[in-house]
């Protein structure tokens, strides 16, 4: 290979160059001479557009050949002092903390057991009291008034008022 100094890289020479490279295996004076390379217009070529891309990242990375990351300035904007936002963090999450405790505290105190009738117009809260108050409205709903049994019952409800007095004899001959 010839010297590197500042003679112009042909592209086949740039190609093994560019190979070596890759396979980390080039001095510092061959990447100098294969990056003035990749900058002249010999490098347009597609199969050097991997060299092309590596050394553009490379320097992207360093900062170097003018390439500047494009980082979002910050504002002039007042911001917080970051030493009460702690503070107010563990106020919150106590807060949090209190609340849920009263909640659990508050509801588990509630017994499912509890026994509440307004009978009359008074609110009761015996089980006893509540009982025979059901059970004195059930039996008055199963009861009718003044009927001794069912079958009376039923034989009046089957019983048209005023049929004895039409007669229809849709079958005779």
């Amino acid at each position: 290979m010839k010297p590197l100094n500042d003679i112009p890289l042909t592209q086949a020479e740039a190609l093994q160059l560019m190979e070596r490279y890759f396979e980390a295996q080039t001095s510092e004076q061959e990447e100098e001479a294969l990056k003035r390379f990749a900058a002249s217009p010999l490098a347009d070529s597609p199969a050097f557009e991997p060299l092309r891309a590596t050394l553009a990242m490379a320097a992207y990375a360093t900062g170097r050949a003018g390439f500047q990351p494009a980082l979002p300035q910050p504002k002039n904007r007042k911001h917080r002092p970051t030493l009460l936002l702690a503070p107010l963090r563990y106020a919150a999450l106590w807060a949090a903390v209190v609340l849920l405790g009263v909640a659990v505290y508050h509801f588990a105190d509630q017994s499912d057991e509890a026994c509440i009738a307004y009978i009359n117009g008074t609110r009761t809260t015996s089980s006893e009291a509540v009982m025979q108050a059901m059970l004195q409205s059930v039996k008055a709903v199963g009861e009718p008034e003044g009927v001794d049994n069912m079958e009376q019952l039923m034989n009046d409800m089957l019983t048209t008022p005023g049929a004895a007095d039409y007669t229809t004899d849709c079958f005779t001959p």
